[in-house]
């Protein structure tokens, strides 16, 4: 009886021991992506009178870490926004680089639902740290075409563009070569089978007309 019982408590020293090493593993891990973790910010954002421009002059990493291989460009319904892909090879913490870049939005093609048309669109900034994770900042705004009937509920980004929000995801590489394997698989099925392409973009197409229109909603 006293061995098994010096066996039992043997064996749950034993068990809390690996977990105690499992947690300092996860945590010093942890430490680990967050000393090396950039983060890339907008600066000088403006909106020139009579301007249908929205301007930002620099980008910052506030981050820890260096980011690499920085994306700038802009997501929106066809024909509504536009922000020619802007590249940054590389910057160092506390760093800055001018950029000169200007999202320049398309009133004709906006349908009007209200007395001041508005556009969704979505700033996004993509990058890498020294490991090889990608980081992806996204800064979802909404423009108002009068400046003067904007509303001022939310956080302003610029007169008469408005900042829903602004979330920064990391993405792991095995994430990355997931999702590279998925797209692939699609890509193919399409190619394949035509119509599960053209659902597919149905799909995408509606789920992003709804999204417009349900903010249209809101403000309106």
């Amino acid at each position: 009886m006293a061995d098994s019982g010096a066996a039992f408590w043997a064996a749950l020293a034993a068990s809390f021991s690996a977990i105690a090493s499992v947690s300092i593993f996860f945590v010093q891990r942890q430490n680990l992506i967050q000393s090396i973790r950039p983060e890339i910010d907008l600066l000088d954002v403006s909106r020139p009178e009579e301007s249908n421009e929205l301007v930002f002059k620099k980008i910052k990493n506030i981050g820890r870490g260096t980011a690499q291989s920085i994306l700038i460009n802009s997501l929106a319904l066809r024909g509504t926004a536009h922000l020619s892909t802007i590249h940054v090879p590389i910057l160092a913490a506390g760093d800055e680089a001018q950029v000169d870049a200007n999202l320049r939005f398309y009133w004709n093609n906006v349908e009007q639902t209200s007395d001041n048309k508005t556009i969704p669109v979505a700033i996004k900034i993509s990058y890498l740290d020294t490991s090889g994770n990608r980081y992806e900042t996204r800064y979802n705004l909404l423009a108002f075409q009068s400046v003067e009937k904007t509303i001022i509920a939310w956080s302003v980004a610029a007169p008469g563009v408005l900042l829903d929000d602004r979330t920064t995801i990391r993405k792991s590489m095995r994430f990355l070569k997931f999702s590279a394997w998925l797209q692939r698989r699609i890509t193919k099925i399409g190619y394949r089978y035509p119509r599960f392409k053209n659902i597919y973009e149905r799909v995408h197409i509606l789920l992003s007309e709804t999204k417009r229109r349900i903010r249209s909603a809101l403000i309106g």
